[in-house]
């Protein structure tokens, strides 16, 4: 294929992403509106404490996930189109819903087990747990496959009607069973169950599962790929969620809350502009380079992470700037200083996007166990920093340690996959994109300073800095272009 016609065939494929982005744009944007709306709800429900334990428990499911479910789930929106093409999908699908079934019951006979033993006292909590953990691992295999298929609509309607009817289940639930902050965990269950059963009747799975078409082969062909997934799923959990540990052991479970409403708000709001550009693009990504071989992946990507860069940057600089008056308007007066935390974790979660990116490289190549190098010594030392810091300095150093390893997951995961892959990346034009949005910090810091506090005043103040950006931009790409004519 002619360098024109790989030219014309990326154009086509980012037309393919904007596309799919329109859909997942919903997804994505209405969950994270919710989360907003459930952050002044919750606050108001639970107190401190009652919500750190909760979010201790939460992220109990979030490991547990990813200890038994991530790499089945990946190795779904991996391998779909390859069996599909290969018309092997009964195959395909049988492999996957036994093995997801199979790794539910030995957990479940696991963990019953040992509460039984050991806090028998906690059986409620371990059945409010256990079932979070089934449908949150079935609905996460789900999405994947509806990614794999580009049923980005379905994928959208799941996930608003979804995110939606949760808190009022949270809201009903807490008001009949008196559960606290626990009815999150029963609403979260109640809602992914749902996700699994539409999910799985759309995707056209329960036709096509049958026990005698699982294949050993297919799933330790699963395993290699995704087996090394499980070290990168533990280790970003370490660098996500073991801090709420670290805070709860050296501090209290009242801080635990405090950090967790911080961190959740800004990381959602910032995971929602970065999944809704991941989640279209992933699965083009694979095309690409099934069709069209290393070289147009590697000027697709570099497309990518321009578009990241842009879109993703502005982000992170409003929610640092807005914290204060944003958490002030969503959450209860007890829970405002965790608007401390905004600009660490909007900042550790750019740095997250960006490795997202690097490490696409080893999931298109298969082999995953060298994004492992990287996350596992990013882990290693978010955990020592919090070992050491997290007792004397409290939830503002948990932040301060996630941005510190973000940071190194992504200067790791970049500099491992150059080693493979040829990043054809726009670095003036990287350039032009941060200058802009020092711009648009200054222009913020500025107006917050002299405008009174108030939703209204916020929203102003935010439309004059992307106003700014935008100005600023385009001002330094033209310069730049009339530069280039000059000297050339």
């Amino acid at each position: 294929m002619s360098e024109k016609e790989v030219a014309y065939s990326i154009n086509l494929l980012l037309r393919q992403v904007g596309k799919d982005t329109l859909w997942y744009l919903p997804a994505r944007v209405v969950p994270a509106l919710a989360g907003l709306l459930a952050a002044g709800i919750y606050t108001r429900l639970f107190s401190l404490k009652d919500y750190g334990i909760y979010t201790l428990l939460g992220s109990l499911v979030g490991f547990a996930n990813e200890l038994c479910i991530t790499w089945i789930s990946n190795a779904g929106l991996r391998f779909y189109d390859e069996y599909e093409r290969r018309r092997k999908s009964i195959e395909f699908f049988s492999t996957l819903v036994v093995t997801w079934k199979g790794i539910g019951l030995v957990a479940g006979l696991a963990s019953y087990v040992f509460v039984f033993y050991y806090w028998p006292g906690w059986m409620k909590v371990w059945l409010l747990t256990y079932g979070a953990f089934l449908a949150t691992s079935g609905s996460a295999i789900v999405f994947n496959l509806l990614r794999a298929q580009r049923k980005a609509a379905v994928y959208c309607l799941l996930q608003v009607i979804g995110s939606i009817i949760k808190i009022v289940l949270v809201v009903l639930l807490n008001a009949v069973t008196g559960l606290g902050a626990m009815t999150i965990l029963l609403a979260t269950a109640l809602v992914n169950f749902v996700y699994v059963t539409v999910g799985f009747w759309v995707a056209r799975v329960i036709p096509q599962v049958q026990l005698r078409s699982y294949s050993w082969q297919s799933t330790r062909r699963f395993w290699n790929y995704g087996g090394p997934l499980i070290g990168v799923g533990l280790s970003l959990w370490v660098l996500s969620l073991s801090d709420r540990y670290f805070i709860g052991l050296f501090r209290s479970p009242a801080e635990v809350g405090l950090y967790s409403i911080g961190y959740n708000l800004s990381s959602g709001m910032m995971q929602m502009v970065i999944w809704v550009q991941m989640l279209a693009a992933y699965p083009v990504i694979i095309t690409t380079w099934n069709s069209l071989g290393q070289e147009a992946a590697e000027k697709f990507l570099a497309r990518l992470v321009r578009y990241y860069w842009a879109l993703t940057l502005p982000c992170a600089v409003l929610l640092a700037c807005l914290a204060r008056p944003v958490l002030a308007f969503l959450v209860s007066p007890s829970y405002l200083e965790g608007y401390r935390v905004f600009p660490w974790i909007s900042a550790a979660m750019f740095f997250n996007g960006l490795a997202l990116y690097a490490n696409k490289v080893w999931e298109l190549k298969r082999r995953t166990g060298v994004m492992l190098r990287a996350i596992v010594l990013a882990a290693l030392i978010n955990g020592l920093l919090n070992f050491i810091l997290v007792p004397a300095y409290g939830y503002i150093a948990a932040a301060v340690t996630t941005t510190i390893s973000y940071a190194l997951y992504f200067v790791i995961s970049f500099s491992l996959s150059r080693r493979v892959f040829c990043w054809r990346l726009e670095f003036l034009s990287l350039l032009y994109i941060s200058l802009a949005a020092v711009v648009m910090a200054g222009i913020i810091i500025y107006f917050n300073q002299t405008v009174s506090a108030g939703i209204g005043a916020v929203l102003l103040i935010a439309g004059a800095g992307i106003a700014g950006y935008l100005t600023a931009l385009y001002i330094l790409e033209k310069l730049h272009r009339w530069l280039r004519k000059r000297i050339t």
